[in-house]
Parts: structure tokens; sequence; C-alpha cells
């Protein structure tokens, strides 16, 4: 049976068991048996491959509900740019361009995002980092527009 077999058997016992959560090489661990079968896969990895490099993270990734927020708060300044008449021109370029949710998030959202974390995937971001981006996003443009959207939370996200 060759490693990929292999592997793929492995995974499925371990996606199972003890609350673990594994995507490819990526494994979230959150309980002791999900601690005990990422140890006890590491050890069958490297017994095979003698060779196994291993990188982990304290930080809770971005929830989906959070990023749904980012999505939503993109498009909902978006609305709110465009409905004074701030074209990308007025607030970046020197082109009339309307906004939209995904050019609010390319240029504006990602690059805060890059600058201050520099990371450009709003899939990488933790938590607290989310609320960082957006209060220096909405401290700039309601200081030099006038412009506040509040983030969407479970309470106003209309």
């Amino acid at each position: 049976m060759g490693y990929s077999h292999e592997h793929e058997a492995i995974t499925a016992t371990y996606e199972c068991l003890g609350g673990c959560f594994m995507n490819g090489e990526h494994w979230t661990v959150n309980s002791d048996p999900s601690l005990e079968n990422l140890i006890k896969h590491l050890r069958e990895l490297y017994a095979d491959k003698k060779y196994v490099q291993v990188k982990w993270s304290t930080n809770k990734a971005i929830t989906n509900p959070q990023r749904n927020s980012v999505y939503l708060y993109c498009g909902l300044l978006a609305q709110e740019l465009n409905g004074r008449g701030l074209d990308m021109v007025k607030t970046l370029h020197d082109v009339e361009i309307p906004w939209s949710k995904e050019s609010v998030k390319e240029h504006i959202w990602v690059k805060v995002q890059s600058a201050k974390f520099d990371n450009v995937s709003v899939n990488n971001l933790k938590t607290p980092q989310v609320g960082e981006i957006y209060d220096v996003v909405n401290r700039h443009l309601s200081n030099k527009f006038g412009v506040h959207v509040p983030f969407p939370s479970r309470d106003n996200n209309g």
C-alpha cells in the first residue's frame, strides 16, 4: 500500500476520533483525545518519512460569522460611499469608479490588513485582527469623509 492510501486511511480514522479537525496538513487540537491522535499521527509520519515539519498557532482563526461580517461590511460601506458620491477617485485614485463589495475589500480592507498584519487573505485573520482593521478603516473614513458604517454583528446585520 502506498503512502497516499495509508495517509487517507489514517486521516479518515483521525477525523472521526477525539473531536479533532484535520484538513489536509492542518490540524485543530481542541481536546485531550484530539491531541493524542495528532501525536500518534506525527509518530507514524516520522516513522515512515524520518522527517516531519510542524508549525502551530495558538490564535483562533477568524470564524465564519466574522468572515461573513467582513464581506457584509464591505458591501455596506460600498453602498454608503456610493450614496454619498464618494467614488474611488475621491478616496483613492484619479478615475471615477463606483465602489463594489469587491473593490472595498481589495482597495480598503485588504490594504489595511496587509499593512497591519503582512497578510492579504481574510481567511488567515485571527479573531482580534478583524476589529483592529475595522477600527483603522472606520477612523480614516470618519475623519476624512464623515463616513461611518457600523461593523455588522448579529444584532445589526440587517
